[in-house]
């Protein structure tokens, strides 16, 4: 074989496996990181403050007493999601209920910021 036809051959698959190399680290770049699988747990609430915006439960394996801030989207004992007002299963000041909720781990930005997040709350059905 030639030396042309030799750096030609080379010089084909340099270029290919440049191109397959941009193209994975373009696909990765494109790939969301900002989806993150939620940790459904079940516990009971030790706790609900007078404004019902934050509460305390005691999730079912572990220590108790985790706080959390009341999220936004919930369902209620019929089974009906909403997307504001206030848990029917979270109201001011009450504690013993049952509830399954969803956690998700926020790493802490620059500013420390970050921790557990409830992304949302089922109260039991009736």
């Amino acid at each position: 074989m030639s030396m042309t036809r030799r750096l030609l051959r080379v010089g084909l698959w340099a270029g290919g496996l440049l191109v397959i190399g941009l193209a994975g680290f373009w696909i990765g770049r494109l790939t969301p990181t900002d989806v993150a699988a939620p940790s459904v747990r079940h516990g009971t609430v030790t706790a609900v403050n007078a404004a019902g915006t934050a509460f305390a439960v005691h999730a079912d394996g572990s220590a108790p007493g985790n706080g959390y801030h009341t999220p936004r989207r919930w369902r209620d004992a019929q089974r009906s999601w909403h997307d504001d007002g206030q848990p029917e299963c979270l109201a001011p000041l009450t504690t013993g209920q049952r509830i399954e909720f969803a956690v998700v781990r926020v790493e802490p930005d620059h500013d420390g910021v970050g921790g557990e997040l409830v992304t949302w709350v089922k109260c039991p059905a009736r």
